[in-house]
């Protein structure tokens, strides 16, 4: 029915906010394997926060390979303040 199952105790989920990097490290192979950073839009980050803030939820954890890049993909700047206080209004 794609709703996601938790694996952490249920007072706590991860949300992924991106995906890959765009850094090009000489040490890290991230890029090579996941790609570019890829934001994901703050609506579909929202819908899922929302989600599991209903099912009981009570901290949310964001994740991402480089979670200071969030937005800069979709805004052309970096707009992780903004879905930091979207998210601590659920």
């Amino acid at each position: 029915d794609g709703k996601r199952m938790l694996t952490t105790p249920s007072y706590y989920a991860y949300i992924k906010i991106g995906e890959g990097c765009s850094n090009n490290c000489t040490y890290c192979a991230i890029p090579s394997i996941r790609g570019k950073y890829r934001s994901r839009t703050p609506e579909s980050i929202l819908e899922e926060a929302k989600t599991l803030v209903d099912g009981g939820v009570k901290e949310l954890i964001v994740v991402a390979q480089d979670t200071t890049r969030y937005g800069e993909d979709l805004f052309g700047k970096c707009a992780l303040p903004a879905l930091l206080t979207s998210l601590s209004k659920i």
